[in-house]
């Protein structure tokens, strides 16, 4: 019985220490030792000293801080962002994207409700010239002079502290477990890595890799100093930031001569962190090494009586010096200047070889103009900031969070519409000023627009600009018009994949080769078919397959995939009916727009991220809700900055079957695809709009990686279960408008699609030929696949071992 073992077991260590304290008591008369004239006392034990206190002592320094009436605060925040070098000479290398913030802060009053507050900082990011800002507080109004530029906004005291970070940094509930010792120059803390720490140093969907902090105090308690590092992956991106902070009461502290007298001669802006992002977005573009932008302008000059539209697609690389750069350009309009509309289109390329610039014209036409590579870089920023407004030029900005990004709205001051107006008389009119020379008056009626930046990073990712503005000829007012919309690819594979026929260089091989799962189809005749799932994105491991799969392809007739993307691509530019097929599967052509078939709110929200992605033009209201939908995942990863589409098994191999000249077959075909993307009800493309958005950036592309590293390791019981259709207990926790919505996505999308595909592989087996067949993993092994469903037809599928 268990009761007892534990009573034997008590007995048993009674029983010997009772042994113990006999032997160790009055000793009998035999033992007695020889009496001595002396006995030695024992020595007294030294106390032990108490186990500090970590937190209860940093929690009473830091609040001995904030209960004083003044403080003062120096700190300084060092971020590095590693990115994806796409300049360096070898492929795989990483370049640092660096911000220091030099900060001294002065409080007064923080133990009351009338603060007064002066904070200077000084910011430099990477070799970029220095930044220099002064934010102070007072009444309720926080004031910002950026480099000359001042601007005021109402502000709550508790709204402009969250925004302290040295003030955050002094609540000891943002670190996680504390220990400390005693040195000569008074206590050094240090803290553990944060879990409501994540809330501070963590931006949204982040993976915290390392964090640690300390703090010192001096021999009477006072917190003099405190340091915190933290790192973490955002996106596709490795994230390290280091804090190191000093803290001292000073014995009187004066602002009041430091202070603005109050907000007269400041402007007034909601958000006093957008002149800085713009200055930032700007410092960064012009020092990016690997950018591409599209970008779309609009134009209408009613004195001129024409409309036009540019379309820019640029990509610059520029690996010290050996620059590399190619642009298209379409341009087409309406002249209506003679008093009857004259449509015009035209476009051209521009590809710069070192010492000269070659311009290839639509009617085959060629002109190269000698041009240096600071030449052209100069030209491409102009490209790029022609339009941008310096942090001074802003009247109004508001931000809005949107996922990992910052979206900021602004209106420009009259000075940036005069700047506006001059470049767009430079980009319709020669001479630029021929408007204003006969012109008696000018003004500016609208200037509104965005800029989209990544939080962390700062990296701009879209801007867009509308523009109105008036002149006023022998009494008569024109209208001048002119949007802006541009997409921006810094630091990701899309800026200058082009200059590299649509792929990066790879770089070295793996240790490990991916394993996926691959076999062979065998007839009774003896006739074979060799069978890959693929996953449509990659990174270098995809120019690495195993050995038995390059055999497998080199003894085949011909490459069987989905479709043939360049041939499909290049079709369009060549059928004007398949194009004009493209355009009503894409578009509404009913009168509606998007707004029409989307709930408002999955609307509003879309809108943000679809501006946040550059993917807002002209066009897209009256998009359908799928293609909004695939240009954000297409936008996710690029940002992810490891697995893109171009390195995607199917690509690859058709690369291969080009290269060797080996026969490419459409399994479906572009049009068939473009159906299915396009032909969703309302409903499904609704609800796989809204499940995208409602999914974090980190998460869809951790998802992705998940999914790509399962397809690499090759399990195919592993697999099998990843793919498989919802179970009965999963159906039973949808509704039945969630229900039908699924079961119409699934019976198009795999059912519908997977039968067709089986039938089109035995019609390559009855021919005779051996075809690589290499189409996505889900057509293989989901409900109705193509492993099942051809042993299910008698045919033989034997799995090859990869590994």
């Amino acid at each position: 019985m268990k009761t007892s073992t534990r009573i034997l077991s008590l007995l048993l260590c009674l029983c010997l220490a009772l042994g113990l304290l006999a032997g160790c008591g009055s000793p009998s008369p035999a033992q007695a030792p020889s009496p001595t004239a002396e006995t030695t006392p024992a020595p007294t034990p030294e106390p032990t000293p108490e186990p500090l206190d970590a937190p209860a002592l940093y929690r009473e320094a830091a609040q001995a801080l904030l209960a004083a009436p003044d403080l003062e605060l120096r700190y300084t925040i060092s971020q590095e962002v590693l990115l994806p070098d796409y300049a360096a000479e070898e492929p795989g290398g990483s370049v640092a994207l660096s911000e220091k913030t030099t900060r001294t802060a002065r409080y007064r009053g923080l133990d009351g409700e009338a603060l007064q507050a002066v904070v200077e900082d000084v910011i430099v990011q990477g070799d970029s010239p220095r930044i220099d800002q002064k934010l102070c507080y007072s009444e309720g109004v926080a004031y910002l002079d950026l480099k000359g530029a001042k601007y005021c906004a109402e502000q709550e005291q508790e709204d402009f502290l969250a925004g302290q970070l040295p003030i955050l940094l002094l609540d000891p509930a943002l670190y996680g477990e504390a220990a400390g010792e005693e040195t000569e120059t008074g206590i050094a803390l240090r803290f553990a890595a944060p879990s409501a720490g994540e809330t501070w140093a963590l931006p949204e969907d982040a993976e915290l890799l390392e964090a640690e902090g300390h703090a010192r105090l001096s021999p009477a308690g006072a917190l003099t100093g405190a340091d915190y590092s933290i790192s973490y992956l955002f996106g596709g991106l490795r994230v390290k930031v280091v804090y190191e902070l000093s803290y001292s009461i000073p014995e009187a502290l004066d602002l009041a001569g430091e202070l603005p007298a109050g907000p007269k001669g400041w402007e007034s802006l909601d958000d006093l962190t957008a002149p800085l992002a713009f200055l930032r977005a700007g410092q960064i573009m012009a020092a990016a090494n690997a950018v591409g932008a599209e970008l779309n302008f609009n134009y209408y000059s009613e004195a001129a009586g024409y409309t036009v539209r540019y379309f820019q697609d640029e990509n610059m690389l520029d690996r010290g010096g050996s620059l590399l750069y190619h642009g298209k350009y379409s341009v087409s309009g309406l002249d209506y200047s003679q008093g009857q509309a004259r449509s015009f289109a035209y476009s051209y390329e521009e590809d710069f070889a070192p010492g000269a610039l070659t311009t290839s014209y639509d009617d085959g036409s060629k002109e190269t103009t000698p041009m240096s590579s600071d030449e052209v870089r100069f030209l491409f920023s102009r490209d790029l900031t022609q339009y941008f407004p310096a942090f001074d030029q802003l009247k109004d900005a508001e931000s809005k969070d949107v996922g990992a990004y910052r979206l900021i709205r602004f209106a420009g001051t009259d000075a940036y519409g005069e700047a506006v107006k001059n470049e767009v008389g430079g980009d319709l009119f020669d001479p630029p000023t021929v408007l204003d020379d006969n012109a008696t008056s000018y003004a500016t009626t609208g200037l509104t627009g965005y800029l989209a930046v990544e939080k962390v990073t700062g990296i701009p990712t879209a801007f867009a600009l509308d523009y109105a503005g008036t002149h006023t000829i022998e009494g008569r007012p024109f209208a001048l018009r002119m949007t802006l919309n541009m997409g921006l690819s810094l630091y990701t594979d899309e800026a200058p994949r082009s200059l590299f026929d649509g792929v990066l260089p790879d770089g070295p091989e793996p240790e490990t080769r991916p394993s996926p799962v691959f076999y062979r189809v065998s007839d009774a005749e003896g006739h074979s078919l060799y069978l890959l799932g693929t996953i449509h994105i990659g990174d270098d491991r995809t120019a690495y397959l195993p050995q038995a799969i390059y055999d497998a392809f080199e003894a085949s007739d011909a490459l069987a995939v989905e479709f043939d993307t360049d041939r499909f691509e290049d079709s369009i530019g060549e059928d004007a009916e398949l194009l004009q097929t493209l355009m009503q599967a894409y578009y509404y052509t009913d009168g509606t727009s998007i707004q029409n078939h989307l709930d408002s709110d999955v609307y509003k929200q879309a809108l943000d991220y679809i501006q946040v992605a550059g993917a807002y033009t002209d066009t897209a209201e009256r998009m359908k809700p799928s293609l909004w939908e695939n240009g954000l995942e297409q936008f996710y990863l690029s940002q992810g900055r490891s697995l893109t589409g171009a390195k995607g098994v199917d690509n690859r191999l058709m690369r291969l079957a080009r290269e060797a000249g080996k026969e490419i077959l459409d399994v479906e075909s572009g049009e068939f695809q473009v159906g299915i993307l396009t032909g969703w009800s309302d409903p499904v493309q609704e609800l796989m709009l809204q499940e995208l958005l409602e999914t974090p950036r980190g998460e869809y592309l951790r998802s992705s990686r998940e999914l790509y590293e399962a397809w690499c390791e090759g399990d195919e019981a592993a697999l099998i279960e990843r793919l498989a259709a919802l179970s009965e207990e999963e159906r039973a926790e949808l509704d039945e408008d969630e229900l039908a919505i699924y079961d119409e996505y699934h019976q198009k999308m795999e059912v519908e699609r997977n039968a067709a595909m089986v039938e089109v592989a035995k019609g390559y087996l009855a021919d005779g030929r051996t075809v690589f067949f290499a189409v996505g993993l889900a057509h293989l092994l989901g409900e109705g696949g193509l492993v099942q469903a051809l042993r299910d037809a008698g045919y033989t599928v034997e799995l090859i071992d990869t590994h």
